[in-house]
């Protein structure tokens, strides 16, 4: 007959394998830790590097619209009509970017968190917002176009301004959607400190 205790057998059952090892956390390729100040210095390079050119394209981009417009018959109407077309675009831009910086925090913070499944839903979170926002605005901006640039210009003293600048919108609208759309996307991955994607996008 066995004289064995209970209990102490269901506390051995119960005593974890130490032969097992915990799994390693997840860890980001784009983030960690420097070992020197060097390394650090090159860490910020690259990150920084294909932001900087990103907003550089960005800016030439605006530039060539310049260009080829100023080259045309009526260059001086055209100029006028983009310059302030350029502005409403830039609006939307600003707006777009207002919610790529909500998402680049979120993001951020749950990367460094290590918690992949709240990066993910902040992300598409943001995508929803974006296409929400991006919709609405350009439904607004386009209908309302003629009267805006009308305001804008002086259609009295220069009515071909703000003709040439309605015509300008109504091409430039188009994009609102991408414009927020591209943005959020953008700041998705400058969130977990991938900045070369944005710049493969723009």
């Amino acid at each position: 007959m066995s004289s064995r205790n209970p209990e102490l057998s269901s506390e051995s059952a119960e005593v974890p394998n130490s032969n097992e090892q915990p799994a390693p956390p997840r860890t980001n390729p784009f983030l960690s830790q420097p070992d020197t100040p060097r390394v650090l210095h090159r860490q910020v390079g690259q990150i920084a590097l294909p932001a900087v050119l990103t907003m550089l394209l960005q800016t030439v981009n605006g530039m060539m619209d310049m260009f080829f417009v100023g080259h045309l018959p009526t260059g001086k109407e055209a100029l006028a009509a983009t310059g302030i077309g350029g502005s409403v675009i830039f609006l939307m831009i600003s707006l777009a970017m207002g919610v790529a910086a909500g998402t680049t925090a979120l993001v951020a913070r749950f990367t460094g968190a290590q918690q992949p499944d709240s990066s993910r839903y902040a992300t598409g979170q943001s995508i929803t917002l974006g296409t929400m926002m991006g919709v609405l605005m350009g439904v607004i901006m386009y209908a309302g176009r003629d009267a805006l640039c009308a305001v804008l210009l002086n259609s009295k003293a220069d009515p071909l301004a703000p003709v040439l600048c309605s015509q300008f919108l109504s091409m430039a609208i188009i994009a609102t959607l991408p414009i927020f759309l591209i943005n959020v996307l953008q700041s998705a991955f400058r969130g977990v400190g991938d900045t070369r994607t944005p710049l493969v996008i723009t």
